[in-house]
């Protein structure tokens, strides 16, 4: 491969990515077999997940992710760093207390130098505009089911003998109904992208994401804010 510039020719190249699983299957006779085995699946397999997994972009990649579902939309610079060296590292120090194992990818320290950084704790941080991020629907619904310390009872009349002396909470198609549910992703990339950006107010001019701001729709807002009613007024 010959990669040209404005004003030279470099020439590059690259080797071929480690290939464990052999092109050679099984022939159409039944006696004719090929090379194919599950061990050599395994190790490729086995390959290209390390590679992802101790990929240098790996860890700037992931904690940026972790800290918006921590409440962090717009981490600095250095709070990213801190996290990204804790995920390398394995190990995170904070007020004389080390956590983690010391091992590569420990999540133990990547989530200590989350919550325990003086981005996350300092209480003058909150002064800052950019701090902080916008709350879920799913969470605006459950924190005041808290609040209200809501309870499932049993119902008086109930076919058959009794199964169980509670019932779970639930919720159907409330995805639909306030932007976003528990375990109903419509794809891979959940129910919005880290780097989204509001397309009016402030934000626009800053830059700064707002992952959550992507479900603040019309109907959503009128949807939450109807449920929220009946729930308080209703029970439901």
């Amino acid at each position: 491969m010959v990669v040209t510039g404005a004003s030279s020719v470099v020439p590059s190249s690259f080797r071929n990515p480690p290939h464990y699983v052999s092109l050679m299957p099984d022939g159409a006779n039944s006696a004719t077999h090929g090379e194919m085995t599950v061990k050599d699946a395994q190790y490729e397999t086995e390959a290209i997940l390390d590679e992802y997994f101790y990929h240098p972009n790996t860890a700037p990649f992931l904690c940026p992710r972790v800290m918006q579902r921590f409440g962090f939309s717009n981490p600095s610079g250095r709070y990213i760093a801190s996290c990204v060296e804790a995920y390398r590292t394995g190990s995170y120090t904070s007020g004389g207390i080390s956590f983690g194992t010391g091992k590569y990818g420990d999540l133990a320290a990547m989530a200590a130098s989350i919550v325990l950084d003086r981005e996350a704790t300092d209480p003058a941080i909150v002064l800052d505009p950019a701090h902080g991020n916008m709350r879920e629907p799913i969470l605006k619904l459950t924190n005041l089911m808290r609040s209200m310390d809501y309870r499932t009872h049993i119902p008086e009349t109930l076919d058959g003998p009794l199964m169980q002396t509670s019932y779970g909470i639930k919720l159907p198609s409330i995805a639909a109904k306030i932007g976003n549910g528990p375990y109903m992703f419509p794809s891979v990339f959940s129910y919005y992208l880290p780097g989204y950006i509001p397309t009016s107010g402030s934000m626009v001019k800053t830059q700064l994401v707002s992952p959550e701001a992507s479900v603040v729709t019309t109907p959503n807002i009128a949807g939450i804010i109807n449920g929220l009613l009946s729930l308080i007024k209703y029970g439901e």
